[in-house]
């Protein structure tokens, strides 16, 4: 039984869908690989390739540096935390 729609998994580091011939939106295979919780392959916010990561960016177009900065930022962000609790709590033992 083949299905007249196209596949649109998006292959990994690649610009261009799998387009095998499905009765729903993917193949029998990327449906397989759905229901095993498999991650679908999102488009690079800046060259369109596909690529598993969180950032929707690839490594050419900078992926390891926006998460280095967001590694930076979150660091810098629970030390600031860390230092108002403990503030808050110098204040707490001192009433």
């Amino acid at each position: 039984m083949k299905g007249r729609n196209i596949c649109e998994w998006l292959k990994v580091g690649e610009t261009e869908v799998c387009a095998k011939s499905c009765c729903q939106k993917y193949c029998k295979i990327h449906l397989a690989r759905i229901r095993k919780e498999s991650k679908i392959p999102m488009p690079c916010r800046s060259c369109g390739k596909g690529i598993q990561s969180e950032i929707q960016l690839c490594r050419a177009c900078g992926r390891d540096r926006v998460r280095h900065k967001h590694i930076a930022l979150e660091k810098a962000a629970k030390t600031q935390f860390v230092l108002v609790l403990e503030q808050l709590l110098e204040i707490r033992k001192s009433i």
